[in-house]
């Protein structure tokens, strides 16, 4: 039984309520199940009293991979923005920023025709 999931790097677990079932103590059913707000357990009675039920925790986290685009995508970001500010500045980076426009267009249409051909 999961008591609650925790997240990892890159993910927030949000969200949640705890519920209490009504029980009746003055009169448990052998079987019935319960959360222990003091402490927090689940608990199941037996028929003379009422028992700790086992817990585990899990845990929610991306693989290496998506971590690892996940940072590759931050300092793609972080150079970006940097060049954006320079670019503001500086003509010759403007002239090149210009230029891989440019080159990034040509290869867009030359990746599209290269597809096109492969669909006939």
């Amino acid at each position: 039984m999961i008591k609650y999931i925790a997240g990892g790097q890159y993910i927030n677990v949000m969200g949640g309520s705890t519920s209490y079932p009504y029980i009746n103590m003055s009169n448990p059913s052998t079987g019935m199940l319960r959360y222990n707000g003091n402490n927090q357990n689940f608990e199941v009675y037996d028929g003379n009293s009422w028992m700790i039920l086992p817990g585990n925790s899990s845990s929610v986290d991306l693989n290496n991979d998506a971590k690892e685009l996940l940072e590759w995508t931050r300092a793609k970001r972080a150079e970006e923005n940097y060049y954006k500010q320079k670019y503001k500045d500086n003509p010759a980076i403007q002239d090149l920023v210009k230029q891989r426009e440019d080159i990034d267009s040509k290869i867009s249409m030359i990746t599209t025709i290269l597809r096109e051909e492969v669909k006939v």
